[in-house]
């Protein structure tokens, strides 16, 4: 008996920690007498992080499609784009405006528990690259994207535009046609977008995006008791010149 006891005690436990982790990974309250398991025992796995996540993940005003006001950029151009959304939030939006700011939390504290995704590269790369992902599953109809004015010739496609949400614009969304500018607005280009899948296939991704907003959670959860306006402000004044400098290398 006592065994069946053990038994059924260990399965419960294990049902509710696998819980706690697929949910919001913030939300989770540490029992007081927590089991030290190491350093890194606490930190979250970057394979909780998938792009369904991050559509399930979002602040709730930015829950919905971008027509004509999503912009993407490549290396270096990072600082203006982010400065172009700012200065007009109804007219675009950055990949930065989308999510709470704790996700982007990279300090070495204890309680942060996404210290071992940012502080390592590749977890902090595929990390951004899922994101990226989810981000561009949100645009519709036309996107923008910008590059630096030495690279609007010949953008570098390394990054994760070239790599990521490239592809995702094409395969998974409507967008016909992509607005290219340079930095400075000097130069700018339409390109049309004539390789698409057939009408049905987007029909069907765009329509699993809604589906995952639908299974969404309420900001009350979210924000963890800051205030919608203080949220959605926040990626405006947020970002540390160095830091971003670094993030922006990896688009």
């Amino acid at each position: 008996m006592a065994s069946l006891r053990r038994i059924i005690v260990t399965s419960i436990t294990s049902f509710l920690l696998f819980s706690s982790v697929a949910a919001w990974p913030f939300d989770n309250e540490q029992p007081e007498k927590q089991t030290i398991l190491g350093p890194d025992s606490d930190c979250l796995n970057i394979s909780n992080f998938t792009p369904d996540w991050f559509l399930q993940n979002t602040k709730q005003s930015f829950r919905r499609e971008f027509i004509d006001k999503a912009i993407f950029y490549t290396r270096g151009a990072g600082e203006r784009a982010r400065k172009l959304a700012c200065s007009d939030p109804t007219k675009y939006v950055t990949i930065w405006d989308i999510w709470p700011t704790e996700l982007y939390d990279s300090s070495n504290n204890a309680s942060n528990k996404l210290r071992c995704i940012h502080n390592s590269k590749d977890t902090q790369r595929k990390f951004y690259e899922n994101m990226s992902s989810a981000y561009a599953q949100t645009a519709r109809s036309h996107a923008y994207v910008m590059h630096t004015l030495s690279d609007f010739a010949s953008p570098p496609m390394e990054g994760i535009w070239g790599r990521i949400e490239l592809d995702v614009l094409t395969q998974r969304t409507d967008i016909s046609e992509l607005w290219k500018q340079s930095d400075d607005q000097s130069l700018k280009e339409t390109i049309e977008i004539l390789s698409k899948p057939a009408r049905h296939v987007l029909v069907s991704a765009m329509g699993r995006v809604e589906e995952l907003w639908g299974k969404a959670k309420g900001d009350d959860q979210k924000l963890r008791g800051r205030s919608l306006e203080a949220e959605e402000s926040a990626s405006c004044s947020l970002w540390d010149s160095k830091i971003m400098e670094d993030l922006d290398a990896l688009f």
